[in-house]
């Protein structure tokens, strides 16, 4: 069993890619069309985690800034309130 480094194996699937033929890419690289295919999927899988992570990341912080933004009004109100009240 071979063991294929990530970077080795993000080539593969890229020159698949471009040239659009398994066959091709499997004669030159001396591999097999379902090893190719595994490889396929797993780049993206991780593509799409990593889509997925940059969306959370992107939620998170808009959403913090919705929380201090409120956090802002609130005390400002209250701020407001005591005012008032003197």
């Amino acid at each position: 069993m071979n063991a294929y480094n990530e970077e080795f194996k993000a080539e593969v699937v890229e020159e698949y890619q471009k040239t659009k033929s398994i066959k091709k890419t499997c004669e030159k690289y001396q591999i097999a069309k379902s090893t190719v295919y595994k490889w396929q999927k797993e780049l993206r899988s991780i593509e799409e985690g990593l889509v997925n992570i940059n969306n959370y990341q992107s939620i998170t912080m808009q959403t913090e800034r919705k929380e201090e933004k409120i956090e802002i009004e609130i005390n400002g109100y209250q701020i407001k309130n005591l005012k008032g009240s003197k």
